[in-house]
């Protein structure tokens, strides 16, 4: 039972605290830059859930593939935020929502990667703790 709350619901619970991160600080966005909220709510979800998952792989498989893919997964994001950024039309300048988006975005990889750490770091105090 242990394993398996390891595996499969700590993440989902760090996956849960970043999400509410998440729209909480998608509503403060909102105070500054009016429209587009769905589509950036939808995206940074899945970004979350890329950061819980790449830093739970760097805890297992060790830094290098985790550098690797979170690369990869912050080249995709500043993507979006630039396509996200200049195809919406809003009453903001759209580097202004760009600006704002990856903000919102390094805020979101700061916050999980403490917080994907710290739990790990609790994970495997209780492992050693339940061995002996």
């Amino acid at each position: 039972m242990s394993e398996l709350f390891r595996a499969v619901m700590l993440p989902l619970a760090m996956w849960g605290m970043l999400s509410a991160l998440l729209l909480q600080l998608i509503e403060l966005r909102g105070l500054l830059i009016e429209g587009g909220a769905s589509r950036l709510r939808l995206a940074t979800l899945a970004f979350a859930l890329g950061v819980v998952l790449i830093q739970r792989l760097s805890v297992e498989q060790g830094e290098s593939p985790a550098r690797q893919d979170g690369f990869y997964l912050g080249g995709a994001m500043l993507l979006f935020a630039l396509v996200d950024a200049f195809n919406w039309r809003g009453p903001a300048p759209p580097m202004l929502v760009f600006l704002v988006n990856v903000a919102l975005l390094g805020v979101l990889w700061w916050a999980g990667h403490k917080i994907t750490a710290a739990c790990a770091m609790s994970a495997r105090a209780s492992k050693r703790v339940s061995r002996t």
